[in-house]
């Protein structure tokens, strides 16, 4: 029985994976490649920071279906993201309080498509890999959650639906708007 569902956040929260792109290349332009990893990422958080105003939109359906999921489930977060940009995210579009636990980038030593995130949230979150519910856009994403032993739905905001039947998802999605809390409560 599913007791958590989980969250990846770019490319299925926001679609902020092509600004993450644009700011390194920006920056690599502006100083070239002469910048050390660290000021690097100093800086493309900075911009990453200044562009997300304007530049990042929620995914139609995430809002709705958060809520209708915090009433049901506990909820988590899992992301490569580091935290700065998480904080970002979070704080821009006031959904922190959605979650009752969080990892990223920086809370694990494998990331995905390695396991280690998926087991680390279910942790946090006080319940076993096996009921979670995971919700995810990339084949790595998939591959963590399912070799985690979580259920997961693919949702087509990356990939396309060919390319994610391919995968182990145990469900493929076009929208979160089509997902409802009843049909996850089955799995």
């Amino acid at each position: 029985m599913i007791k958590g569902v989980i969250f990846d956040m770019d490319g299925v929260i926001v679609n902020s994976e092509l600004l993450h792109e644009q700011c390194e290349k920006q920056l690599l332009k502006e100083y070239g490649i002469k910048l050390t990893p660290e000021v690097l990422l100093q800086k493309k958080m900075f911009l990453f920071s200044k562009l997300v105003k304007n530049k990042v939109k929620v995914y139609p359906g995430f809002k709705e279906l958060a809520k209708e999921c915090k009433k049901k489930f506990k909820v988590g977060l899992v992301t490569s993201s580091p935290k700065q940009s998480v904080s970002t995210i979070l704080r821009h579009f006031d959904i922190k309080h959605i979650f009752d636990a969080i990892v990223t980038a920086e809370d694990v030593t494998l990331a995905k498509p390695y396991p280690e995130p998926y087991l680390k949230i279910a942790e946090k979150l006080h319940i076993k890999a096996n009921q979670c519910l995971v919700i995810e856009d990339t084949i790595h994403g998939i591959t963590a959650a399912k070799t985690a032993g979580a259920k997961c739905i693919a949702v087509t905001n990356t990939f396309t639906k060919k390319k994610l039947q391919e995968t182990s998802a145990d469900h493929i999605v076009e929208s979160l708007r089509k997902l409802k809390v009843d049909y996850m409560k089955k799995f």
